[in-house]
């Protein structure tokens, strides 16, 4: 009996140990079983070995942003709700004391400095010029309205949309596209693709971002569908598919037995795969779809609505200004 009870022991152990060391493989990363990451600020991705089951963030309303007394949406940086600010001060103004600037107005202080009115504060940032080392047949110059110095030929160049480029310089406009400057004459031209020689195993498949397909080793296809090696889809809403060495492998969610309360009910959800517990009154209705008491969608990428006690309301979201420091274009 002893030996039965161990043996029992054993391969439950070796089950669960399997089970937690599995793995996914995701956009070419390779995650542990049960791990939970962030692939974008909308969409939150677990690990079900094998296959990665991701689901976009969903937002919820607060009932503390006054519209009507000037507060405002504001999604901050790297995030994916919105969340209630109030009413933003302007600035005075740096060289008149008795004019004021407006939230989140830009201006330029100099040729290298840009300022930023941000809720009463304003705050400036310059641009750090990397040191310039041209190439023979260029010069230095500070051309006008630029802020860093920049190399120019000597010779004669080429302008092409408003970019100047240097006697043979050769450059991809787009990925199947090559230019080439001669003479001060502008020659665009179709890159060739060569035939591709794969093995039996491996197939042809098209690259982001380049223009020539190349051989990858285990695609999978399914009708007249082709897949990348660890490449994953929704097949529905409560299916995930991914590929891995050939052959295609599904995983199915299955829902669990909801409780709802007694000023609840159970409904299905557009897109989702499971349903979900409502309240049974501040039911929304916009562009025929239906909405529930809190709820928070987008409309555009900047527009969100939500619905509060049965009424719909839409406003425009405000992003965090990014002071980038400008790179001088290579020439």
């Amino acid at each position: 009996m002893k030996r039965i009870v161990l043996l029992l022991f054993i391969v439950i152990l070796t089950c669960f140990t399997q089970f937690v060391e599995g793995f996914c493989i995701h956009n070419g990363h390779k995650y542990r079983n049960l791990t939970v990451w962030r692939m974008d600020p909308c969409t939150m991705c677990k690990c079900d070995s094998p296959n990665p089951v991701c689901e976009s963030v969903r937002c919820r309303a607060t009932r503390l942003c006054n519209i009507s007394k000037g507060d405002y949406l504001h999604i901050p940086a790297d995030q994916c709700c919105p969340v209630c600010r109030r009413n933003p001060k302007p600035c005075r103004s740096p060289h008149s004391p008795s004019q004021y600037i407006q939230h989140n107005e830009e201006w330029s202080e100099k040729s290298c400095q840009r300022c930023v009115c941000y809720d009463g504060r304003v705050s400036c940032r310059g641009n750090t010029c990397p040191t310039v080392r041209c190439n023979p047949g260029t010069v230095t110059q500070q051309l006008s309205g630029k802020c860093c110095p920049q190399c120019v030929p000597i010779g004669q160049s080429c302008n092409h949309e408003s970019v100047v480029y240097s006697d043979g310089r050769i450059w991809n406009p787009a990925p199947c596209v090559q230019c080439l400057c001669r003479n001060g004459r502008v020659s665009c031209y179709t890159q060739q693709c060569p035939k591709s020689m794969c093995k039996k195993e491996d197939v042809v498949a098209p690259t982001r971002g380049e223009c020539c397909p190349k051989c990858l080793k285990h695609g999978c296809q399914r009708g007249d569908d082709q897949y990348l090696e660890g490449e994953s889809w929704k097949l529905n809403p409560c299916t995930i598919c991914s590929c891995h060495y050939g052959q295609i492998s599904c995983s199915y969610k299955s829902c669990s037995m909801l409780n709802c309360k007694q000023n609840e009910k159970a409904v299905k959800i557009e897109g989702e795969c499971c349903p979900k517990c409502v309240p049974n009154e501040g039911v929304c209705i916009h562009r025929a779809k239906v909405y529930y008491s809190e709820a928070v969608w987008n409309v555009s990428h900047c527009d969100y609505c939500q619905c509060l006690d049965g009424n719909v309301s839409c406003h425009r979201a405000e992003c965090d200004k990014l002071n980038c420091a400008k790179v001088p274009r290579k020439i």
